[in-house]
């Protein structure tokens, strides 16, 4: 069902795909304008200021190193359908709705989706970035019961677990009540944080619907959610054109996934606590920091406590970072864990120079958090710079704790 992944933009072997199949348009469904399309509601919550990032250099107080760290207004949009029939061609999570003339690529779910790899789906320069699509196929699954559609491909994934799948779920619970009873399409389950983390809106394993492998699967009662993040500053990496984002998050969702996580699963003793945490990646295989004894050094004195959330389960995680009111780490999902601290937390990121990824600088933010950043020179990695080990410089962290802490 899925072909070998080519180069689409420089088609080395001159592939002419301009015939295939039939043009099918995108549907975006956080754009007012589309409303006749698909029946749904649509939710635009208050427009948020994100503050500037503050960068500490050896020098001090450095200007933002790029414009990924510049105070800017985002905007969020999110709207959930009525159940309706629609196509996954699974493992990808890309939403194909309606039929012939009326065949619509839902567009907000083509956010890291590989949709154009499939056999019979094509999108490359040759179709002039239009999509085109072979309605030859056979579904090998149908799910007939009206389902709430919560999957995403990286799902396995700590960061994308929370900022691509469970919004989903919230976004249900807070708009749609009467569909929780629903099952949900969503799996497999098999991370650690994934069951827990369900069981905050009162979802177990039994309520989950899962189908394994490569899999056509038809829909014939799906709501599905999506969410748009727009902010003027066009950050998206690595191109920085866009500024568009189909990810959950928002002041909103990040509040009560704050409140309910640490009502369950953290004590009112930690929750009041003042932690200062350091996470380290020393077990990582990849984008560790290779003078860490130096960087402990300095924190330890500070107060910061050493961690590895990796070593705790979810709610231990949870438990862990609400007492926290300072967290430092290299880029990476340990991060993640600031959406447990106390509004107001100060939270150091070491950025790997040149990535660039506003991931955390808007977490922070948008989770009520004080941020800064020391951007860190790389060492080469076979696999490129996301993967590349890094060096905190020792008098930016010193400015940093002197200043910032």
């Amino acid at each position: 069902m899925w072909i070998a992944p080519y180069h689409r933009d420089a088609l080395i072997n001159n592939e002419n795909h301009a015939s295939f199949g039939e043009k099918v348009e995108t549907l975006t469904l956080t754009d007012e304008l589309q409303w006749d399309k698909l029946p749904r509601q649509y939710i635009r919550l208050p427009d948020h200021f994100c503050k500037g990032a503050t960068c500490f250099d050896r020098d001090g107080k450095a200007p933002p190193s790029h414009k990924t760290l510049l105070p800017c207004e985002a905007t969020f949009r999110y709207s959930i359908t009525e159940p309706t029939v629609a196509v996954a061609f699974l493992p990808d999570h890309a939403i194909l709705t309606g039929k012939g003339d009326n065949a619509r690529i839902i567009s907000e779910s083509l956010w890291h989706s590989e949709l154009f790899f499939s056999k019979y789906v094509r999108n490359d320069r040759s179709t002039e970035w239009q999509w085109r699509v072979d309605p030859a196929w056979t579904e090998t699954h149908v799910v007939s019961e009206e389902i709430n559609y919560c999957y995403h491909r990286y799902q396995y994934q700590y960061f994308h677990w929370l900022m691509d799948s469970l919004w989903r779920v919230w976004l249900v619970h807070r708009c749609l009540p009467s569909s929780r009873k629903n099952r949900w399409f969503i799996g497999p389950l098999a991370q650690h944080f994934q069951i827990p983390s369900l069981a905050l809106f009162d979802i177990s394993p039994d309520d989950c619907h899962w189908i394994n492998g490569n899999a056509i699967v038809r829909f014939e009662h799906a709501i599905f959610q999506t969410a748009t993040f727009e902010e003027p500053l066009k950050t998206l990496r690595p191109s920085y054109d866009f500024g568009t984002y189909h990810v959950g998050w928002s002041p909103a969702y990040f509040e009560e996934l704050h409140d309910r996580a640490v009502a369950k699963y953290a004590s009112s003793t930690r929750v009041s606590s003042n932690e200062k945490l350091y996470i380290t990646r020393q077990h990582a295989t990849h984008r560790r920091i290779v003078n860490e004894n130096e960087v402990i050094a300095r924190l330890e004195p500070r107060g910061f406590r050493v961690v590895d959330p990796a070593a705790y389960p979810f709610a231990e995680q949870v438990s862990l970072f609400a007492s926290a009111r300072a967290i430092a780490s290299v880029h990476g999902a340990g991060l993640t864990n600031a959406l447990w601290a106390r509004r107001g937390c100060r939270m150091l990121e070491f950025a790997p120079e040149g990535l660039n990824d506003i991931g955390y600088r808007f977490l922070a933010d948008l989770a009520g958090h004080d941020y800064a950043v020391i951007v860190c020179p790389t060492l080469e990695h076979r696999l490129g710079l996301p993967y590349a080990d890094l060096r905190v410089d020792i008098e930016a962290l010193d400015r940093a704790l002197e200043e910032f802490f």
